[in-house]
C-alpha cells in the first residue's frame, strides 16, 4: 500500500509569524550540509556558503488580495530567510508573489521566462527579479526550472502548473533528475495526486515522491 505523505491541517498562522519563525527548518535543504550556521541578531539566522535553489510553480491568475497570492509572498519570504534562492516562471500571479516575498527578505530571485509567453501575451517579467533566464520555448524553460533546483513547490494553479507537476514527477521517476523534495500545496493537488496514486494505471516508482502540504507551516516542515 503506497501513500502520499500529507502534513499540516492546523489553523493557518499569521503570515508574518510564519516568515520569521520557520527559516531554520529549511537548513537541510538550503545548506546541503556545506555551510555553517552563524548566529544572527534579533533571533535571525544567517548562512555562509552557497545557497540552494527552490523552484516554485503556480498560477498566473491570482491577484494581490487573493489568499494564494498572500500565501506565496509568505513562503517566498520564509525560503529567502532560510538562505534559499527562489526560482519561478518570472511573470505575475504566484510567480510575482513568491518573488516579492523573497526579495523583501533580501533573498536572491531568479525568473525563467520564455518568448512564447512574453511575445504572445505582450507581458514583461515581474520587477522583483535579480536574474532573468529566457528561453525561446516553454519546454526548455520548464526543463531549466527542474534541472537547476534542489527542491520544488507547486502552489495552486491551472493546466500550466499541472503540466509542471507532471513533468517534474516523471523526470524524477525515470532518473532524468535526482529525486528532490517535492511539495504540492493545497486541497486541489491533494485530491489530484491521491487519484493518480490510487489508480491501477499508474506504474511503479511514482508513489511517495510528492508530499502534500495542507497549510503554510506544513510547506516549510516538508522541506526540513
Amino acid at each position: 500500500m503506497f501513500t502520499t505523505p500529507i502534513v499540516g491541517g492546523s489553523p493557518r498562522r499569521d503570515l508574518a509569524v510564519l516568515a520569521s519563525s520557520y527559516p531554520a527548518r529549511l537548513f537541510a535543504l538550503c545548506l546541503g550540509g556545506k555551510s555553517a550556521i552563524l548566529a544572527g541578531s534579533a533571533g535571525q539566522l544567517k548562512m555562509a556558503g552557497d545557497m540552494k535553489t527552490v523552484t516554485v510553480f503556480g498560477s498566473s491568475q491570482v491577484g494581490l488580495g487573493d489568499k494564494v497570492y498572500l500565501d506565496a509572498v509568505a513562503i517566498g519570504e520564509a525560503l529567502a530567510k532560510a538562505g534559499c534562492t527562489v526560482m519561478s516562471g518570472g511573470y505575475f500571479g504566484v510567480m510575482e508573489a513568491v518573488s516579492k516575498g523573497a526579495k523583501r527578505a533580501g533573498g536572491r530571485v531568479i525568473g525563467v521566462t520564455t518568448d512564447q509567453i512574453s511575445l504572445q501575451f505582450d507581458v514583461q517579467p515581474n520587477r522583483y527579479l535579480d536574474e532573468i533566464v529566457n528561453y525561446a520555448d516553454l519546454r526548455d524553460r520548464l526543463l531549466h526550472m527542474v534541472e537547476h533546483a534542489d527542491g520544488y513547490l507547486a502552489m495552486p494553479g491551472g493546466i500550466g502548473t499541472l503540466h509542471e507537476i507532471a513533468e517534474t514527477w516523471e523526470l524524477m521517476r525515470i532518473g532524468g533528475v535526482a529525486r528532490r523534495p517535492f511539495v504540492c500545496y493545497g486541497p486541489m493537488w491533494a485530491e489530484i495526486i491521491a487519484i493518480m496514486e490510487g489508480s491501477p494505471l499508474l506504474g511503479q516508482g511514482y508513489h511517495g515522491m510528492i508530499t502534500i502540504a495542507r497549510d503554510l507551516p506544513a510547506v516549510i516542515d516538508a522541506f526540513s
